[in-house]
């Protein structure tokens, strides 16, 4: 087996109505959100209206997203994916969203380990705050939250 290094992916699922491609209206923001986060950005083409109906794109999607969460496609891409985001633009953003749900639907992701996580998250914020308030310590400081731009983003976690 050939040794590839592991890279973060931001894997992009443009819009355009599901009749184009608009990957030039993406291609700044992909550029920035690469370079701030050393990720390799992976832009899927897929088949469109009114050529291909539906489930055609979403099959596609998912089949290019599995090969490279796989490893099947580290030896065309150079790598292996480490650490996946799905992102998408307008239909982009549906098919980014579908792909997440069906990923969950079909068992493609191990959902009780992610459901097992995030419980164990809430517990031990729950924790937190319950000895945070035993100890008489009181919480500091402001929170933040970060605001989202127009597209859907979703992290499915470790490849």
């Amino acid at each position: 087996m050939q040794h590839y290094p592991k890279k973060n992916v931001i894997f992009h699922i443009t819009g355009g109505g599901f009749f184009a491609h608009t990957i030039a209206g993406d291609l700044p923001f992909l550029l920035d959100w690469s370079a701030s986060t050393n990720a390799v950005v992976i832009v899927p083409e897929y088949s469109l209206l009114p050529d291909y109906a539906f489930p055609t794109a979403i099959d596609q999607i998912t089949e290019m997203y599995c090969s490279v969460v796989s490893g099947d496609a580290a030896p065309l891409l150079g790598f292996y994916a480490d650490k996946v985001i799905v992102t998408g633009e307008s239909a982009g953003g549906n098919l980014g969203a579908a792909l997440c749900v069906k990923l969950c639907v079909d068992r493609i992701v191990d959902v009780d380990a992610i459901l097992t996580q995030k419980k164990l998250a809430k517990m031990r914020k729950e924790n937190h705050h319950a000895y945070s308030s035993q100890s008489g310590c009181s919480k500091t400081g402001g929170s933040s939250s970060s605001g989202g731009g127009g597209g859907n983003t979703s992290e499915t976690g470790d490849a």
